[in-house]
Parts: structure tokens; sequence; C-alpha cells
């Protein structure tokens, strides 16, 4: 079925059939025995933003009403009833559909900072690396605002590129781009550094 508001839409199947449901049930875990799935409709750069936020009030609409659980894929969140009340999605905000995780990185002494959600808007998730014992607030919020800018733009720099962001005052380079699995889902990402741009006079 296709749900449309103006000129945007999304996708929703419910039921899904029970062997996918029971897909969705042995991969996440949960008791649920039915399964829905919501999906914005081929978002582009010009109007990504209003179809994941309009599949987002879908997916919030239908959890609320079934009393059920929503899973984001791309941020790789489960989202229950009384998660959706410090979301009211009532305007776009990338902080809800965005999510920051911190982990461990494969070398020592790095943590690894990579985002989650960009895959709903068509973009690369980024990645950076940090040395260990950093505070991981300001790494967070600068991230978040790179996303932000990478989504406003509705591209991403490519390997060895440098781009300045005026707004924000950095100059961001992508120095890699990989695939990696993680939770079983794959990622493409772009590993990004960022110095800051000093003003002038």
């Amino acid at each position: 079925m296709l749900a449309s508001h103006g000129p945007w839409s999304a996708s929703f199947r419910i039921p899904v059939s029970s062997a996918e449901a029971n897909e969705w049930r042995d991969f996440l875990g949960w008791g649920h025995s039915h399964a829905g799935q919501v999906v914005a409709t081929s978002p582009s750069p010009g109007n990504a933003c209003d179809q994941v936020l309009l599949a987002a009030r879908l997916a919030r609409g239908l959890t609320l009403l079934t009393d059920g659980t929503a899973y984001d894929v791309a941020t790789q969140a489960y989202l229950n009833p009384s998660d959706w009340k410090d979301l009211p999605l009532e305007q776009f905000r990338i902080s809800d559909h965005l999510r920051i995780e911190q982990a461990e990185a494969d070398q020592a002494g790095r943590d690894w900072f990579l985002t989650l959600g960009l895959a709903k808007f068509g973009l690369e998730e980024l990645e950076t690396f940090m040395p260990v014992g950093l505070p991981r607030q300001p790494i967070i919020e600068r991230l978040t605002e790179i996303a932000q800018e990478s989504l406003r733009l509705g591209h991403q720099p490519k390997v060895g590129t440098t781009l300045t962001m005026p707004s924000l005052g950095l100059s961001v380079q992508v120095i890699r781009h990989r695939n990696v699995a993680r939770a079983g889902i794959p990622l493409v990402l772009r590993e990004i550094v960022w110095h800051f741009v000093p003003e002038r006079a």
C-alpha cells in the first residue's frame, strides 16, 4: 500500500508474510508473531527529508495503534510506544532519524564513531577514529553537524577530496571508503577527518 501526503509518499505492508515475520523475529530476538514494513519511497536529494519524515510518522502511528515495536533498520534502534513520546515528528530534525554510535576500534588506542541513518537519505554513513579518552559529546555533536551539512548538500565528497563547510567553520576530508557488516547489516562507510578553518579577519 502507498500513503501519500502532498508530493511525498511511503509504502507499507501490513502484515508481511509469516515467513518474513519469523525471519525478523529470529534476527531481532523479539516475541512478535506479526510484522509490517514501512519504507520511504525513492528518496532523492530534493525531497529526502520530507520522504523520511513521512515514513517515520507512519511507523510511529502504526506502533502506537498496535502497541507494537518498531525497528529502524538504518539506525539499528528499537522504538516502543513510550519511545515515540520524545519524537513528536512535528517537523524534520536530523537527530530524530540519525544515531551516532561509539565502539571500540580494531586498533588499540582509538575509538570508532559512526553515523547510523544516513542510508535512509541515499547517502553513505560517515565514520571517524579518535584517540581513546577524548570527551565523546563534542565528537558526536561535530559528526552530527557534518552529517546534517552532507544532507543539505545532497552528496558527500569523494575519497581524497576536501570540502570546506563555512557554516561549521570546518574543512572535512574523506580519506577512505569501505564496506563493513555491523549486527548483520551491511554498511557503506566514508571515513572522514576534519580541521577547524580560522575565520578571516
